[in-house]
């Protein structure tokens, strides 16, 4: 999966930055913002029925066939085109990863969860290196957009995954004891310190990583031709998913089973 959506955001940014300025990125970010939490409560609801492993299933075949649409239809939507990818590559996130850490939290204890969870990234670090090196090859090959359509063929093998995966998670999918309001979810922030504290840690982390994402690509934009976009990501994000290969190997589960 995060393979696939590594090959899809190196597409996204290189056909993006090619011909939309780099100003335009902020509303993008606010865009996915808006969509994501909306996204999000019909996922929760359209997946209150069914098993946790089936949703993700379902799920990443949407995300196959959405992604493909795109792929068909870029070369007659213009610029509306690029700027609705941009969106979906972001949502995309949010439709089918919170979906696969909703079966993780199902599967496992929390015992469980701090022996394994660093081993589980390292596994989602080892797609994205993956997946950058496959953008890396393509790019060599072709335009950006046979990206787009890679990506949609790695999620249409992503959905066969979870149908192999153990039942045994099935009986305790959160999405399916009902989806709390935005209003409820809310209050409850409020209320409770803990949650107030873990909101805030995600927005802070949010915000960094939104502006460092931001100046990053206003230099990419204004320093690499656009006909070089795609290589020239695909290999920056190589490189930094190595890094963070090293990361995820050697300090995180360390740091899950020390500290609480």
């Amino acid at each position: 999966m995060i393979g696939s959506h590594a090959v899809l955001e190196t597409a996204r940014d290189a056909l993006f930055l090619a011909s939309v300025p780099a100003s335009r990125l902020p509303w993008m970010y606010i865009a996915i913002a808006v969509v994501s939490l909306l996204v999000t409560r019909v996922q929760a609801i359209a997946s209150a029925r069914i098993s946790s492993r089936t949703a993700l299933s379902l799920w990443a075949w949407v995300a196959m066939a959405v992604t493909c649409a795109f792929w068909a239809a870029l070369p007659h939507l213009g610029d509306a085109g690029l700027y609705a990818l941009y969106i979906w590559s972001g949502v995309l996130t949010a439709l089918v990863v919170v979906q696969f850490w909703t079966l993780m939290g199902d599967l496992f204890s929390v015992t469980q969860a701090k022996r394994l969870y660093g081993f589980v990234g390292a596994g989602s670090v080892l797609g994205a290196i993956l997946g950058s090196a496959t953008a890396a090859a393509l790019s060599r090959l072709g335009e950006p957009r046979l990206l787009v359509l890679a990506a949609g063929v790695g999620f249409a093998i992503t959905g066969v995954i979870p149908i192999l995966f153990s039942a045994r998670g099935d009986a305790g999918s959160s999405l399916r004891d009902g989806a709390a309001s935005l209003t409820d979810n809310i209050r409850y922030v409020v209320r409770s310190p803990y949650a107030a504290r873990v909101a805030g840690l995600l927005v802070l982390a949010a915000v960094a990583v939104t502006l460092a994402d931001f100046l990053f690509k206003q230099s990419v934009a204004a320093h690499v031709a656009p006909g070089d976009l795609g290589e020239f990501f695909a290999a920056v994000y190589l490189v930094l998913n190595g890094a963070s290969l090293v990361v995820q190997l050697f300090v995180v589960g360390f740091v899950l089973r020390r500290f609480d």
